[in-house]
């Protein structure tokens, strides 16, 4: 009998905590389009990435012409380019800065992607 109560209460403590692990889920699911859809910060932070976008892009004709490098660095410069126009536009345009973000993040996404699958073909 006691092995069957502890197993019992065993699976209600699992229960318990399944259901508290999908509602601390449903917080974060539920947070994340406030993050991502927020105010833009404004222009001084967009220029910032902007200008290491532009840096990334001028390192990465460098490598691939003079030296026959990987594209490590075109991903960086189109990513912090989404990113930077993102942060530059006007307050009032939430959905636009938030799928900017979005695609700037994608592209974050795809780069590990393809490291992750064929890294000779960005490292090399």
């Amino acid at each position: 009998m006691e092995d069957a109560d502890e197993r019992e209460s065993t699976g209600r403590i699992s229960v318990i905590r399944t259901l508290y692990r999908a509602e601390l889920l449903l917080v974060h699911m539920e947070s994340l389009p406030q993050m991502v859809f927020r105010e833009p910060d404004g222009r001084r932070k967009g220029l910032i990435m902007l200008f290491l976008s532009f840096i990334c892009l001028l390192i990465w004709v460098y490598t691939a012409v003079v030296l026959n490098a990987s594209d490590f660095f075109v991903f960086f410069a189109i990513g912090l380019g989404f990113s930077g126009v993102a942060e530059s536009l006007p307050p009032d345009r939430r959905r636009s800065a938030g799928t900017l973000r979005m695609l700037a993040v994608g592209t974050f996404v795809v780069f590990l992607g393809v490291l992750a699958s064929i890294p000779e073909l960005v490292l090399a």
